[in-house]
């Protein structure tokens, strides 16, 4: 019989606080009422949830798993047509979205009733015994569409450390998207060992986020590299206090890694690999960018890794060898994914260069944004970059970069901005090859970031 995560959370006492959003505390026993609805136990059928009530969400979950034959997940800020395209690849029956919300290809709810009261005229004549059902989640979309991944509740659990009693003292805060994969994996990390997963209004500002996990004591948060550059550049970041950081999502450079270790000095500091199609790799807790080369003989969370023409490929036996629908294979015949990341050894190390799909050419010459990123990121009045392929009749493409200062330039002052620009141009340039340095610098307010945390590459 498969084990669901209402059974892992049956464990806990029913008045301990699992989750507190801007609306109050819930507890195991308020995630975990069933709700009003069909006499009959639901069987079969597949739901895409793509709503931002995280409560309804979970209570959704709970209710359904091991009844269901899938659940999907998608982000709420994905537009209709995207949702649509969604629930076609992936046949789903029913969505439960936020109010007002409607999709041409199934039925669309917003309330746990309702839903329940349709799954159980349309899905109740099977066997009544639990099954395992599937936990479907979408790639970033990073520079795409996104696509569908099926996961279990083993795959996305493999990482999660399971208490025997309540980590009481743990407040996880949540400022990913939990429809991504690493927002479930926070979400699962918080629950299954019985924290109290803290979930801010996450159509709120950064800074009104922020307030919120400060108020209610947040010991752990995990976002992406990106997410992190903004959480440092937000006045409220200083009254955090965490006690464990983890990244993951993007590159982890060095950086990034010695700032937050630089602002919040008492806290532990993980960069995990993980990615929607390959599930979770491996962690780093040293404080250095990259990984030890060792992990590729004898990786430490049991998942094999290998470079494969400069390319790194994970292995585990726990991951679907192709996307739902007719999207394609994510394994290769053997089982190897192929993670997109393009890596070199370096003194013992594997460093990670960028996305092999991320490459500009310029003249012949292949420039990864990351690298550009990470030389004006250096400047000190740089606190956060993009590059970009700029086209050129002459070359083909050049690389054009946004840039975040850390103070803004008044407006009054325009030769100023153009004296700074050809200073981190040139800063640049003494870290770059000539092909790599930025044709084009533009200062902007801000740099778009998708629902996932990650940079907006397209």
């Amino acid at each position: 019989m498969p084990v669901t995560l209402r059974d892992r959370l049956a464990q806990f006492a029913p008045d301990l606080p699992l989750l507190h959003t801007v609306d109050g505390p819930l507890t195991t026993s308020d995630l975990m009422a069933s709700s009003p609805g069909p006499s009959h136990p639901i069987s079969g059928g597949a739901l895409l949830i793509g709503c931002s009530d995280l409560a309804l969400a979970l209570r959704t979950i709970l209710q359904f798993e091991g009844g269901l034959d899938r659940m999907g997940f998608c982000a709420p800020t994905l537009g209709t047509k995207q949702k649509d395209d969604l629930a076609r690849a992936g046949e789903f029956d029913a969505a439960l979205l936020d109010p007002g919300e409607t999709l041409a290809q199934c039925p669309s709810f917003n309330s746990l009733p309702a839903l329940e009261t349709y799954l159980g005229t349309h899905f109740s004549a099977g066997l009544s015994s639990p099954r395992p059902t599937e936990w479907v989640m979408t790639t970033s979309g990073t520079t795409g569409v996104p696509k569908l991944v099926t996961h279990s509740l083993d795959s996305l659990t493999v990482s999660t450390k399971t208490a025997t009693q309540p980590a009481v003292n743990i407040r996880w805060g949540m400022v990913y998207d939990y429809t991504r994969f690493a927002g479930m994996q926070v979400v699962m990390q918080s629950l299954m060992s019985g924290a109290c997963l803290l979930c801010p209004n996450l159509m709120a500002s950064l800074s009104e986020q922020l307030a919120f996990l400060t108020a209610q004591r947040a010991t752990h948060l995990s976002a992406t590299p990106t997410l992190w550059r903004k959480i440092l550049m937000t006045p409220r970041h200083q009254a955090l206090a965490p006690e464990v950081i983890t990244l993951g999502g993007e590159i982890v450079d060095q950086l990034v890694l010695d700032q937050l270790a630089k602002t919040y000095p008492r806290a532990k500091c993980i960069h995990i690999f993980a990615s929607t199609e390959a599930g979770v790799g491996f962690t780093v807790r040293d404080g250095l960018a990259g990984f030890p080369e060792t992990y590729l003989d004898d990786s430490p969370a049991g998942i094999d890794l290998r470079i494969v023409e400069d390319q790194l490929e994970v292995h585990n036996s726990r991951v679907h060898s192709a996307y739902l629908g007719e999207q394609g294979a994510i394994t290769d015949s053997e089982g190897w994914v192929a993670t997109g990341d393009l890596v070199a050894q370096r003194a013992g190390r594997i460093v990670f260069l960028g996305r092999a799909n991320g490459t500009i050419n310029v003249g012949g010459n292949k420039v990864m944004p990351e690298v550009v990123e990470a030389a004006l990121m250096a400047h000190p009045r740089v606190v956060f970059a993009r590059a970009f392929e700029k086209r050129s009749a002459f070359m083909g493409a050049l690389v054009g970069c946004e840039v975040v200062l850390d103070q803004p330039i008044p407006a009054n002052r325009p030769e100023d901005k153009k004296v700074l620009i050809g200073q981190i141009t040139a800063f640049a340039s003494e870290r770059l090859e000539a092909y790599q340095t930025p044709a084009l610098v533009k200062v902007v307010d801000k740099i778009a970031t998708n629902a996932a945390g990650k940079l907006m590459r397209r």
